[in-house]
């Protein structure tokens, strides 16, 4: 049913809750929002209570719901524990079904709530219902009733899944991410990062302590080095009072809501910081091994009746009415306003712009003009800014600085604040800043005559929705219950270019009219692209389902050879873990371009389409490389390097472009020989990786870099060195860039300062025997970086296995 927005739809899900509870239906009223679904259920306890259906009416997030309906089978979590801690599942699972027959049987579904006996001194008793409930009333089953229907179906949930996470509680795990953590300053190498946890004692007490289950402890410490890489990069809020972290899921801050081991990771930076009130109890729960058990799809409704009401079904598209389809749901009606015509205005709104396009410079500007152009006209302003960024960018801004009465309308409030800035919103010379998630739902009741004589409120849409249901209901909250409003889109011409890939400068000369439609258009084509992608993930989402349901039914049924077989599918299967976890290589390969050199150039030009073709077939497009070809202190160029890039074509025409010379056979002392610039090659590295992180280098050549040390004199070639090896492999080691060093040929020196370079920056010396070697050498390394030990077990198995 479609119902005006602001005219009533919590009142009728309240009244069809009670009508269908007394005909025997559990009632679930299921909502996107939990501030929302929580102020519905507050507003109708009175009356569920009078009617004597508590019990049969919950009101719950949709989460919530797909939540419950898996725990009325069995506490997946927990037989997931059981089996991976190797309990007695065939226990477990009696002693789970004889607690809830237990609670079933003290509260029997046909018993009458709050019954009283009367007359006790009389012949007989009479038992009165305290309420209209039936005393003997029948189970007809699960009804779902949807607030928003459209969100429901849409991509935000249809296409999802509802993931479940059980946690392995030992001090092992603790000391490992206490391990990880103070690795922390290596977090831009996480393959490197991995390496040295899994060298730590506590990693192989915790192989130890789950001997059958090794594939799982070393992809989720794997895991664990990957999410500390951008652990903060999803803003959290810490609630002192809670001791716990949240994270903004629609309209609230959700502290149930955990993101991988990035929010340990989190907890872990506020206690490094003191921040934390009870940082024992907190670092406890917060420090677990996070266990995938289950994904299942909220497409997957069972046999469950579905009813729902919304005020946008006229503005679904297609590929929603489609999906409604495959629920039965195909017919719908509307309900007419009791208040008649509507007063909203927009595009034949009388003075202002309906539609204002921005270039960046103005945006922010022309935002603020609008308001203030309507606070004049005794008008009260509600703002719908995209995110909390956005918002807060704009209160930041000089613009901000100019506008008076402002409330922040955001989701890390308190249900409290929030309540008190709606019902502030709509008084006359009231501006309210909110984000998106408030433009749907939110009751900004107005009750002020001034302000409806003036016009009533005025709402802005500071950005493009590219969902049209989205909109409509932004603009459902003005001219609500026959009162007047208005309604303007300010949108930022750069964002929207950056977002489809279009300009928008040609609609700004033309009319509302015209500059809507062009909008319009642009919309559609986004639906279109937003459906295909949500039935691939639909796809995804139903696979993962019946994996779930399959080890969930092993685990029921008591089968721990079939349960484990089944874990490990679903693992692979849902999470994606046990592929290899790959990271960005930015590998610089620093290779002598002196006469001497001329082969290995030489194998490089020959191979280096193929090197590339065997690291992106195994380790896809993580690898950016940069070469650079060293000399020495000649008149020669003494270095020459290629841009950042992993295009064969644009690295080939680099290395064809070097002509090896530079070497003028200037011999040394003793067994050192001849000297290379090898100092000025590494001080590249260096400033290189100043302007952009460098994980991985490579050191190739045949003569040993300058033994002077900087300041001192080279004198065959009357230069002093601004660095040397020795201070660049000092400075490399502090940074976490290993160099990997291959020597060419048997020269003395040039093995002994490569090895010195090499350990100081904790990688290895090889001997390069041969030149046709050069293209190993270089896949294996970056592959090793990219990877790991599995990426190079599988090239040596496909490349090298007739070696």
């Amino acid at each position: 049913m479609q119902i005006r927005t602001g005219e009533g739809k919590s009142i009728i899900l309240g009244g069809c809750s009670v009508l269908f509870g007394l005909l025997g239906f559990r009632v679930r009223c299921v909502c996107y929002s939990e501030y929302l679904s929580q102020r519905d259920r507050k507003a109708f306890q009175e009356l569920f209570d009078g009617f004597g259906l508590s019990d049969r009416v919950t009101y719950s997030r949709i989460t919530t719901f797909s939540e419950d309906r898996t725990l009325a089978e069995g506490n997946l979590r927990e037989l997931t524990q059981d089996l991976l801690f190797g309990r007695d599942l065939d226990a477990s699972n009696q002693l789970r079904g004889h607690m809830q027959r237990a609670s079933s049987s003290a509260h029997p579904n046909d018993c009458a709530a709050g019954t009283a006996m009367i007359g006790s001194g009389s012949s007989s008793s009479a038992v009165v219902p305290a309420g209209m409930r039936p005393q003997h009333m029948p189970d007809s089953g699960e009804l779902l009733l949807v607030d928003e229907v459209d969100v429901f179906f849409s991509q935000d949930f249809y296409g999802k899944t509802h993931n479940q996470v059980t946690f392995l509680e030992a001090d092992e795990v603790r000391d490992i991410l206490f391990a990880v953590w103070e690795l922390r300053d290596s977090r831009a190498n996480p393959g490197r990062l991995f390496n040295m946890v899994k060298a730590t004692p506590a990693f192989a007490a915790l192989l130890s302590k789950f001997q059958q289950w090794h594939f799982l402890i070393e992809t989720e410490v794997g895991a664990m080095c990957a999410d500390l890489k951008d652990f903060d990069a999803i803003p959290y809020y810490y609630n002192r009072a809670e001791n716990r972290i949240g994270y903004k899921i629609m309209d609230s801050i959700d502290y149930d809501v955990v993101f991988g081991y990035k929010t340990a990771f989190a907890y872990l930076s506020e206690a490094s910081n003191q921040r934390l009130r009870d940082e024992e109890a907190a670092l406890k729960e917060a420090l677990r091994l996070r266990v995938p058990c289950g994904q299942f799809s909220y497409a997957n409704l069972g046999e469950t009746t579905i009813l729902g009401v919304s005020g946008t079904v006229e503005a679904l598209g297609r590929h929603e009415w489609e999906i409604m389809n495959r629920f039965g749901l195909t017919q719908y009606s509307f309900m007419p306003s009791v208040y008649g015509a509507s007063n909203f205005r927009f595009l034949n709104q009388s003075g202002g712009r309906p539609i204002t396009i921005s270039q960046a410079a103005d945006y922010f500007h022309d935002i603020a003009s609008d308001i203030n152009s309507k606070v004049k006209e005794g008008r009260a302003v509600i703002v719908f800014f995209k995110d909390t960024a956005e918002l807060s960018k704009f209160e930041s801004s000089p613009s901000a600085k100019q506008i008076r009465m402002v409330n922040l309308l955001q989701e890390s409030m308190s249900d409290d604040s929030k309540d008190f800035v709606i019902k502030k919103a709509a008084t006359a010379g009231q501006v309210t800043l909110a984000t998106a998630v408030f433009g749907r739902g939110t009751d900004f009741f107005c009750n002020d005559s001034k302000l409806d004589a003036a016009g009533g409120v005025h709402v802005i849409q500071a950005f493009f929705s590219t969902d049209i249901c989205e909109e409509v209901q932004m603009q459902g909250r003005t001219a609500r219950q026959g009162k007047k409003g208005t309604y303007s889109i300010i949108i930022n011409e750069a964002e929207v270019q950056d977002l489809l890939g279009i300009s928008l400068s040609e609609l700004r000369s033309k009319s509302p009219d015209h500059q809507y439609a062009g909008l319009c258009k642009v919309r559609e084509k986004c639906r279109e692209a937003t459906s295909k992608e949500v039935e691939a993930n639909l796809e995804v989402a139903n696979t993962r389902d019946v994996l779930s349901r399959d080890f969930f039914r092993s685990l029921l049924a008591s089968s721990v050879e079939t349960s484990k077989t089944k874990f490990k599918a679903l693992y692979e299967g849902c999470s994606g873990r046990l592929q290899q976890v790959k990271q960005p290589c930015r590998m610089m390969i620093l290779s002598d371009a002196t006469w001497s050199m001329s082969a290995v150039w030489q194998s490089t030009r020959a191979h280096i389409h193929e090197m590339l073709k065997r690291v992106a077939d195994l380790g896809g497009d993580h690898l950016d490389l940069m070469w650079v070809a060293y000399r020495d202190y000649t008149k020669c160029v003494l270095l020459e390097a290629s841009d950042w890039s992993s295009d064969p074509r644009s690295l080939q025409q680099f290395v064809n472009n070097i002509t090896c010379g530079g070497g003028d056979g200037v011999q040394g002392v003793g067994d050192h020989g001849g000297e290379e610039a090898a100092e000025a090659a590494l001080e590249e590295v260096r400033r290189q990786h100043s302007i952009e992180p460098v994980t991985r280098v490579l050191l190739i050549g045949d003569m040993a870099p300058h033994r002077e040390s900087k300041g001192q004199l080279v004198l065959a070639h009357n230069h002093i060195l601004t660095t040397d090896y020795r201070e660049e492999a000092k400075a490399l080691q502090k940074l976490g860039i290993p160099v990997y060093t291959f020597v060419v040929g048997s020269n003395a020196g040039a093995q002994q300062a490569f090895q010195y370079i090499s350990s100081q920056t904790g990688a290895e010396m090889s001997l390069l025997t041969s030149p046709d070697k050069l293209i190993d050498v270089v896949c294996i390394n970056a592959l090793e970086e990219i990877g790991g030990g599995s990426l190079v077990a599988e090239y040596k198995a496909r490349y090298q296995a007739d070696d």
